[in-house]
């Protein structure tokens, strides 16, 4: 598979999980990396639904404003620890970055 992505976004639960071996953890974010993408969100743990639904709303709204893949992750787990109703480690704190900490462009 061949891909010509900026962002690729896992936001299910547990899709940072892999085998790891002496090249680091080879699982499905690794995957979309080798296939082209050059920043992929993922998981670490499982995430209540509606926290997860939250997240993305602001982690995309941070995007749009021009926020770098990781600047806006970390802005989005800040104004969730910040605010009302998910500020828990659980609701945030599982997603990272994989790859490059581009400007995503809306094309």
């Amino acid at each position: 598979m061949k891909l010509d992505a900026d962002l690729v976004v896992l936001s299910a639960c547990h899709t940072a999980r892999g085998q790891i071996n002496s090249e680091g953890v080879v699982g499905l974010a690794r995957a979309f990396q080798v296939a082209g993408a050059r920043s992929v969100v993922t998981a670490l743990w499982a995430i209540p639904d509606e926290a997860t639904e939250h997240f993305m709303e602001l982690f995309y709204d941070n995007l749009r404003r021009g926020h770098p893949v990781a600047d806006a992750i970390r802005a989005t787990q800040v104004a969730m620890l910040k605010g009302q109703g998910f500020c828990e480690l659980i609701n945030w704190g599982s997603f990272k970055v994989f790859g490059a900490n581009g400007v995503i462009s809306e094309n």
